[in-house]
């Protein structure tokens, strides 16, 4: 789980009995001694004597870090949502670190989930899988954990929700609030094509949500941005799967030139093969709505002659 995207608030944290014991807490933390981390973060959280504080709510975040490697979903979400409460209650507000904050609270629950599925896929069907007995054991152990209380895709849309309501519909008169506004914006409509994807029935929707995170990170970063690639790969695939070829095809082309642009000239070779080996085989299927030629991909810079 990531804890920061920005990093602004111990950056600027004054000396003193705080900064010693939470610097404590993130040693422990490296040395993944996880007791003594939460016994360090809960002690500078203590010693915290002026709310609402940054420092406040940058331990309690680290708190979550901990609490969630032990298995508590529950605590970890209860840390970081008395971390929000603390920077939404600072004047002026502190997007950066409430977006931090919001994204570490959505990637937690997606990682739960994720680890959940994988874990009853193959308590459900081993051979399938290849899992040796060491895996299922462990799968057994992390399905019983959460029997009766197994993560949905609606509460980290939910989460997501959220978070694209706390930024507001608006755009912020300071300059850089707003480059960071558009920027969350953009992750969080890309997190959530993630979740969408999850369900093949909801294509339309994730399309729609990629369309939009493209669009607020252009807003926010320029189109020549690796994220802006990522999201245009992504939209390639997503497109051609809705039997929009033509879309898929011209996304894959920018996002290898923009790749090329910035000097990325491996990973956009990388995309174009996978891409065009991918379609092409979509496209080869008996009954596949999808249709794409060789020569479409070599017309778009996607393929080589030769290959």
């Amino acid at each position: 789980v990531a804890i920061s995207l920005f990093s602004t608030a111990g950056a600027t944290a004054g000396a003193g009995q705080w900064k010693t014991l939470h610097e404590q807490g993130l040693a422990a933390l490296e040395k993944r001694d996880l007791d003594e981390a939460e016994k360090a973060l809960r002690a500078a959280i203590d010693a915290v004597t002026e709310r609402p504080s940054a420092e406040f709510a940058f331990s309690q975040r680290y708190l979550a870090a901990v609490i969630v490697r032990r298995g508590d979903l529950e605590g970890a979400t209860r840390a970081l949502e008395m971390a929000l409460e603390e920077l939404e209650a600072i004047s002026p507000r502190d997007l950066k670190e409430i977006v931090t904050t919001h994204m570490m609270l959505v990637s937690m629950f997606t990682d739960i989930y994720q680890k959940q599925q994988s874990a009853l896929k193959i308590v459900e069907n081993p051979a399938l899988l290849g899992a040796d007995p060491q895996q299922i054991a462990e799968a057994k152990i992390i399905v019983e954990s959460f029997q009766g209380n197994m993560t949905e895709p609606s509460e980290i849309e939910a989460l997501l929700d959220r978070a694209e309501k706390s930024l507001g519909t608006e755009k912020l008169d300071n300059d850089e609030d707003e480059i960071v506004r558009q920027w969350a914006l953009a992750q969080f409509k890309f997190k959530r094509s993630d979740v969408l994807l999850w369900d093949v029935s909801k294509l339309p929707a994730a399309q729609q949500q990629l369309v939009e995170a493209l669009e607020h990170a252009v807003a926010g970063v320029g189109r020549d941005h690796e994220f802006c690639v990522s999201v245009m790969e992504r939209l390639a695939f997503v497109q051609s799967m809705g039997n929009q070829i033509e879309d898929g095809l011209r996304f894959a082309k920018r996002a290898v030139e923009i790749n090329n642009k910035l000097g990325n000239t491996a990973a956009a070779q990388m995309f174009a093969k996978e891409f065009s080996t991918t379609v092409l085989a979509w496209s080869a299927q008996e009954g596949s709505p999808i249709s794409v030629t060789r020569e479409q991909l070599i017309e778009h810079g996607l393929l080589d002659d030769e290959e």
